[in-house]
């Protein structure tokens, strides 16, 4: 840096330093450096005032414990800027110069700090945590419609297959149904023909009988007409008598 190159430091019109502004300000890293690089603590602005003056006026308590700890801080400086605590009634800052409390102030301050940058840690992780839960929630939610789809998918399947093997059954049985009935039908037909050969048989019988009588019965008028010589009346008469033999069944 410049001033660690012996860069000079310049004052105001009134007769404050960047270091009395840094001071006033509470600008402890500023500060840190303008201390080190040899600014004087010391040194008073408007209306005599020091760096401590301006830190204690503001409550910057981190640049106060600073400033106290430098050796170069005289003891005019640190009773008058004591004395403006004293003033306000603020026992935090009255505490600051006290070397035994202000060490103890200074390591809670230090934890303090600690603490801090573990909070902002954790607030980090906790924001970080609860993207990944949405993520996650999310993933799980995109896994649980596959599932949901996969299973409905799968349903499907076992529906499509129920309902070929139900139609394959019912097709099947409607077969068996109309080969049974047709089954039964030829079945019918046979015992209807049979029936009517039957009947037939029995009309040939009866034609057959009616046939034989009636050849019995011609040749008994023929003998009759041979033997008797009754006439034609006589043969007539027979002949009237055998018509019913010639009448036959219908078919």
């Amino acid at each position: 840096m410049l001033l660690e190159k012996g860069a000079k430091l310049l004052q105001d019109d009134k007769d404050e330093s960047p270091l009395h502004w840094a001071c006033l300000n509470g600008h402890l890293d500023v500060v840190k450096i303008l201390l080190k690089v040899g600014c004087d603590p010391n040194q008073r602005g408007t209306e005599g005032n020091t760096c401590l003056h301006y830190a204690v006026s503001n409550k910057h308590t981190e640049v106060i414990t600073e400033l106290l700890s430098d050796p170069r801080i005289d003891n005019e400086a640190r009773n008058s800027a004591k004395e403006i605590a004293n003033k306000r009634g603020d026992k935090n800052l009255l505490q600051l110069f006290d070397p035994e409390k202000r060490e103890i102030l200074v390591q809670v301050q230090g934890l303090q700090k600690e603490l801090d940058i573990y909070t902002e840690r954790v607030k980090k992780m906790e924001s970080r945590r609860v993207v990944e839960q949405e993520q996650l929630r999310k993933v799980y939610q995109e896994l649980a419609e596959e599932e949901t789809a996969h299973r409905e998918t799968k349903e499907n399947i076992e529906r499509l297959k129920d309902q070929k093997r139900v139609k394959a059954i019912t097709e099947h049985d409607l077969i068996h149904a109309l080969m049974l009935e047709q089954k039964a039908e030829n079945a019918r037909l046979q015992q209807k023909l049979a029936e009517v050969s039957l009947e037939r048989s029995n009309d040939q019988r009866k034609v057959d009988v009616k046939v034989s009588d009636l050849h019995r019965t011609l040749s008994s008028l023929l003998a009759m007409l041979e033997t008797t010589n009754l006439g034609i009346i006589t043969a007539k008469t027979a002949i009237e008598g055998a018509r019913p033999y010639f009448q036959l069944p219908k078919n």
